[in-house]
């Protein structure tokens, strides 16, 4: 069973969940917020993603759509090399001061 970040303790105390052995935290549960002006491009992308935003980006992290992050980069510098990445569909969660926000990325 999986579940949202932060919520592990919660499903483990509620008595309809105490059947489930194996309850495991994802990251695509976190909830985003609207960072201001976040863009993403070019998507589909092919070997570089530039990401940019109103604020300072801290961190990006690009998963796939079962919750499996594979790459990560803090100080988060513009760019990001994607082209180790397989063809298909990812999330990628930017994170600045003012919150936390998903966008989808095609790679191709």
């Amino acid at each position: 069973m999986n579940v949202p970040v932060g919520s592990l303790n919660a499903y483990y105390a509620a008595s309809q969940w105490q059947d489930f052995v194996h309850i495991n935290e994802i990251a695509t549960g976190i909830q985003s917020t609207e960072i201001p002006n976040l863009k993403l491009f070019p998507n589909p992308v092919k070997d570089v993603i530039n990401i940019t935003a109103e604020n300072l980006i801290n961190k990006v992290e690009i998963y796939t759509l079962d919750g499996k992050i594979v790459m990560q980069e803090n100080n988060f510098t513009g760019k990001m090399n994607v082209s180790s990445l397989v063809k298909g569909v990812y999330m990628v969660r930017v994170y600045t001061l003012q919150g936390i926000e998903t966008i989808k990325m095609i790679k191709n």
